[in-house]
């Protein structure tokens, strides 16, 4: 099935909601990232096959968080459920002076530093193997439920 058509809708109906349903003043440069796979019938679907008795595709979502009330899809793209998360980052993640928040199913700390120096921000929960070398920590405001603020050097030991 040639879904390109399918994609051009997609992004032809993102770009009326940007543009026309969310007040100028709400909006906001943070990205949502989140993956989710859903099992289909090995049987029917072996194209999608990623385990000896499962098939599956994922599906990738960059959500446009513009407040609690208002958050868009932006960009989705599919995978089978063989593809590592990893894989999307680029596709995903790609406008500078944009802070995009995800799941540690997507840490690549070489892709971290390529983000850094392009101006990209990202906040994800590290894994358990990360070194973490920390530079400088910011205050934080009293009772706001952020225990740390700070820069970081980082990498897998």
């Amino acid at each position: 099935m040639n879904t390109q058509l399918l994609q051009l809708v997609f992004m032809e109906l993102v770009q009326r909601i940007r543009l026309c349903s969310i007040p100028s003043k709400w909006k906001r440069d943070f990205r949502i990232i989140h993956s989710t796979t859903i099992l289909l019938c090995v049987e029917t679907y072996k194209w999608a096959t990623f385990r000896e008795t499962k098939a599956g595709v994922k599906l990738y979502f960059r959500l446009a968080f513009v407040s609690s009330k208002y958050v868009y899809p932006e960009a989705v793209q599919m995978t089978t459920a063989r593809s590592h998360d990893r894989t999307k980052l680029d596709d995903l993640i790609n406008q500078s002076g944009i802070t995009y928040v995800f799941d540690r199913g997507l840490v690549d700390y070489a892709k971290f530093d390529e983000y850094c120096k392009q101006g990209i921000f990202i906040v994800t929960r590290t894994k358990k193997n990360a070194s973490i070398q920390y530079l400088y920590a910011r205050s934080i405001p009293e009772n706001s439920g952020i225990t740390r603020d700070c820069f970081v050097e980082m990498g897998a030991m």
